[in-house]
Formats: structure tokens, C-alpha cells, sequence
């Protein structure tokens, strides 16, 4: 692996600690034992990108403890002892962007190490790895959430996986044209440069619901803000087209809103709207719009927000449930405010969904994508009257 960081000049970590059952898998070339599906509970075994995950000195002394006690009880342990001792807490996935990319440059050069330069695994994972080199997508490593993270990640151990449980008959080798396993990464290129969600349906529960933390196992999985049900999934919003068909510019390439050459208006004092109108959304948000809501009574001036937040649809984050494929039917002044629109369409869709629904991660990327426009309307609107008699009603317009 040094040979390969070296050849390479990359970054690999330098933490990996390979335990006995992942040697045992590779010298019994069995790189992935059990099904060829992932699943929560098995998916750091065998040779997968999470066996390139540092360990912690005090981790690695455990396990080696763990190793020698199995060794000595290994013909008087019974069939419950010997299940207990094999499990192991999971390795966290990556939460970062340069997480990521260490570990699958460390990958890279294990798929290399074990199985050489043309493994056709090792070159999809190695064009992978190229890519969140690339200058264009470093620029934008903010885009890359924990979430996503753990979407990528997920991808590469579903087709490593798959890749490793495709059986080849010898005769198959013999041929003019072998048929060597193949890996079908490539799609996973495209979501990564067009900044889309990697989707993986068999994608774990814990994974969508853990918050960005250090250390510790993915089986410690940290607690919802509604634990009576599990939170609904918080995805960027892939691109939408737009009225005339075309694809709107990437983040990166929109001017910036124009903020310093704006004269602040007086602010008129204003009522703040009753608190059973904003009882139903998230305190997270509520806290982030307190002042706005004082000023506005509830009512929400999203587009006004974006625009001087420099946001578009794109970057919004959605929830997955209600995402149709082309658009999200999530309502984002209830999610924020009041809704004052008769009717709503998205309401019908139930896109009206409480605050206590809500996953604390998809809260504060929704605040921090919209703190400046907040703050900007806050200083140069004005609360209009009218809408506001109505907000005070019933709430339509």
C-alpha cells in the first residue's frame, strides 16, 4: 500500500488496522463473505472501503485482546459466547469530504496491493478518487455533507460486494475474450459531478439518521429529534429544470447578490404573530427566523430569502418522501413560517410536515443556506399590512 502511495504520490492513512477475520478473508480469497446484498450488520466484513477506516491505538490494544481471548477458548466457548465475541462495533463512514477521499485513495491502493492494476474494481474506485481530486469538485467540497458521505461510501461497498460474489467458471478465463467481473461504478461519476444524491435504496436507517460525530462505532447511533418514528431522509435537491427546459448554472457560477450598496429603510415596529400560528415548526428554524417572524408576523418572503441568499431550487434541501422525481412537494413557508396560500398544493401532497418530523441535520442546513437572505430582508423590507390582517386570520389568502 506504501508502494502504491508512493507511486501514486497520494495521501493514504496511515491509521488502518487490518483485524484477523479481514487477513483470514484474504488469504483464503474470500474478499467478501456472507450475501452479495450489504446490509447494516455486515457492511465493514471483508475487503470494503471501511476496512480503510483509521483505528484509534486503544481500539486496535481491544482488539488484540479480543483476538488472543478467542484464540485460548476456542474449543470450550459455547455457540452464544462464540456470537458475542465475533461482534465487533462498525466503523463510521466518512463524514467529510477529505475523510472521503483519504479512505478511498487507501482503498485504492489495497484493490492494488491485492489484486493489481488491472482489477477492474480497483479502476473504478481509482476514477472515483480522481474525480474529488479535481479542482472543480474541491471547490465545492462544501457540498458534501455528511449524508453524502455516506451515500458514496455506500455505493462503493454495493458494488465491491457485488463485484467479489460474481463467480467466474475457469473455463470462462480460458476463452479469446475472458469474462472478468466488472464493476458499475460509473454511474456514481456522473451523481458525484452533477452534485445529485448517490441513491441506494438498501442505504441503513442509521446511516441517514447519524449526526456528524468523531468516533466511535456505526452502530452508535446518535438520537433523532423525533424518536417516536424515524425522520425522513434530507437530501440536496438534485437539479430541476427550469420554464424554458434548460438546466439552471452550478452554485459556483451565480453572481453574488449585491448587499453592500442597499440603504436600510426605519424598521416599523410589529406585533409578533400568536404563538399557536408558529407552535408547529421546528425550534431550530423557529429560533433561526425569531427576529424575521417579529418583524413579518409569520409570513415568509421565500423568494425574496433565496435570491439574497444567492440560493436557487437546486441547493434547497428536500425530503426524499417527497420527492417526485422532478420536484420536491415540500412546503417550505410551513416549514419555515405560516402558509398563507388557500389551498396549498403541496399540503395535498402532505407537504405540510410538523416540525417534530423534522431531522435536526436537515434543519440546520435549511438555516444555514438561508441565514444571510433572512438577515437581509429583516433589514431592507418591510411588513405589509394587509398580508399580515390576513396571516393573523385564517391563515389563507
Amino acid at each position: 500500500m506504501d508502494a502504491w502511495a508512493k507511486w501514486k504520490g497520494q495521501q493514504i492513512e496511515t491509521g488502518v488496522y487490518l483485524p484477523k477475520d479481514i487477513i483470514e478473508c484474504i488469504r483464503k480469497v474470500t474478499p467478501c463473505p456472507g450475501e452479495p446484498i450489504p446490509t447494516f450488520a455486515n457492511a465493514d466484513k471483508g475487503i470494503g472501503p471501511l476496512a480503510c477506516r483509521p483505528w484509534r491505538s486503544d481500539e486496535i490494544e481491544l482488539e488484540q485482546e479480543k483476538e488472543r481471548a478467542a484464540e485460548a477458548t476456542a474449543a470450550t466457548r459455547t455457540y452464544n459466547e462464540q456470537v458475542q465475541m465475533a461482534a465487533r462495533p462498525g466503523k463510521d463512514p466518512p463524514s467529510t469530504f477529505l475523510e472521503l477521499r483519504v479512505m478511498l485513495a487507501t482503498y485504492c491502493a489495497l484493490l492494488w496491493a491485492l489484486f493489481g492494476g488491472q482489477c477492474a474494481l480497483y479502476i473504478a474506485v481509482l476514477d472515483i478518487y480522481w474525480l474529488l481530486k479535481d479542482d472543480y469538485i474541491a471547490m465545492q467540497q462544501h457540498e458534501f455533507t455528511p449524508l453524502r458521505c455516506r451515500e458514496i461510501t455506500w455505493a462503493v461497498i454495493c458494488d465491491a460486494k457485488r463485484f467479489f460474489h460474481t463467480q467466474v467458471h475457469p473455463s470462462e478465463l480460458t476463452q479469446p475474450n475472458p469474462h472478468y467481473p466488472v464493476s458499475h461504478l460509473a454511474s456514481v461519476l456522473l451523481d458525484i459531478q452533477n452534485m445529485v444524491p448517490v441513491v441506494r435504496g438498501s442505504l441503513p436507517l442509521a446511516w441517514r439518521l447519524e449526526q456528524n460525530r468523531v468516533g466511535g462505532g456505526v452502530g452508535q447511533q446518535s438520537t433523532p429529534f423525533h424518536t417516536a418514528a424515524p425522520a425522513p431522509l434530507a437530501l440536496p435537491m438534485p437539479p430541476m429544470p427550469t420554464h424554458g427546459g434548460a438546466i439552471p448554472l452550478p452554485y459556483a457560477t451565480h453572481q453574488p447578490f449585491n448587499q453592500q450598496h442597499v440603504s436600510p429603510t426605519p424598521v416599523a415596529p410589529v406585533t409578533a404573530p400568536p404563538t399557536n400560528q408558529l407552535g408547529h415548526v421546528n425550534p431550530i428554524i423557529r429560533e433561526c427566523f425569531k427576529e424575521y417572524h417579529q418583524k413579518f408576523g409569520g409570513r415568509v418572503m421565500l423568494s425574496k430569502i433565496m435570491k439574497a441568499a444567492n440560493i436557487d431550487w437546486p441547493q434547497m434541501p428536500y425530503l426524499l418522501h417527497l420527492w417526485d422525481g422532478k420536484k420536491s412537494n415540500l412546503c417550505y413557508s410551513y416549514v419555515c413560517g405560516v402558509c398563507s396560500i388557500k389551498k396549498c398544493p403541496c399540503e395535498a401532497k402532505g407537504g405540510h410536515v410538523p416540525g417534530d418530523k423534522l431531522h435536526p441535520d436537515f434543519c440546520r442546513e435549511l438555516c444555514q443556506k438561508l441565514k444571510s437572505g433572512i438577515e437581509y430582508v429583516l433589514r431592507n423590507e418591510q411588513p405589509s399590512p394587509t398580508k399580515k390582517q390576513k396571516l393573523s386570520g385564517s391563515g389563507g389568502k
